[in-house]
């Protein structure tokens, strides 16, 4: 008799494997008092990147140096239904990060006169503030800053395949679907790997060789990406002009946490 070959886990297995793992390994804090997360709501005639780019650029320019807190919780909220798409395991934590960071935010502008909420300020302040979230400001808005970096790898590697992934093309789907993974796991690499230990790092990249097909992905970011033959030149231009806004947020934001070690907890 030929040797018996195991079958490969299902995509629901390894959700499940992945999410029990980032529950054993989370500090106790971060799983009680969880606040109550708002419902994604899909709307396919918008697009989240051109709304996402305008929260990005807004949220800069409100400090020459520092970040929009409630412009940060804004463009997670408006990305989230990709994020289920990309990164199902990651929604609920960046939810509850986006509640933490636009509660500590609406707080602080009760307070006082101001029109928004520094990042820098809202950190340094934070144990002068009434409310208390499931974990401090700072470790909501690093997260949320390895999400959008990871976001931001993951569009660079969409488009640096651009003649595969965006081809509208039935007879390139095989190839931009492995392109796509490929790019979802370079960018897990780059960003959220070095903070996890060595069993979610292998469950969490063998989860990326069950992303949905292409069209799927970009269904969710609405608008161009719902119709396959205005991928090549209206979704690539929404991809391009997310990253331009990305990108000097992602560094500002980045800088925010040069001169301290990450506040994973």
């Amino acid at each position: 008799m030929g040797r018996h070959r195991p079958k490969e886990p299902s995509l629901t297995k390894l959700q499940l494997m992945l999410a029990f793992s980032l529950v054993s390994t989370a500090p106790w804090t971060t799983l009680w008092s969880a606040p109550q997360l708002p419902t994604i709501i899909v709307d396919p005639s918008a697009s989240i990147l051109r709304k996402g780019t305008q929260h990005l650029e807004q949220a800069i320019y409100v400090s020459n140096s520092s970040l929009s807190v409630i412009e940060v919780a804004e463009t997670l909220d408006t990305l989230m239904p990709v994020i289920t798409v990309l990164a199902s395991f990651i929604t609920t934590p960046l939810q509850r990060d986006s509640v933490n960071l636009r509660r500590a935010a609406e707080v602080t502008l009760e307070s006082s006169r101001q029109s928004h909420v520094d990042l820098d300020d809202l950190v340094s302040h934070e144990e002068d503030l009434a409310y208390r979230g499931h974990r401090p400001v700072a470790a909501s808005a690093y997260w949320s800053l390895l999400f959008l970096d990871f976001f931001e790898h993951i569009l660079e590697g969409v488009i640096k395949k651009s003649s595969v992934t965006l081809d509208p093309s039935p007879n390139k789907e095989k190839e931009a679907n492995a392109a796509i993974r490929q790019a979802g796991r370079d960018a897990y690499d780059k960003t959220y790997a070095p903070h996890h230990n060595r069993v979610v790092r292998a469950i969490a990249r063998k989860v990326f060789d069950f992303l949905p097909p292409r069209e799927v992905f970009y269904r969710a970011l609405g608008d161009a990406g719902a119709d396959r033959h205005r991928w090549g030149k209206h979704l690539r231009r929404d991809f391009e002009g997310f990253l331009k806004a990305s990108r000097p947020f992602v560094k500002r934001m980045r800088g925010h946490f040069a001169e301290a070690p990450a506040p994973t907890f």
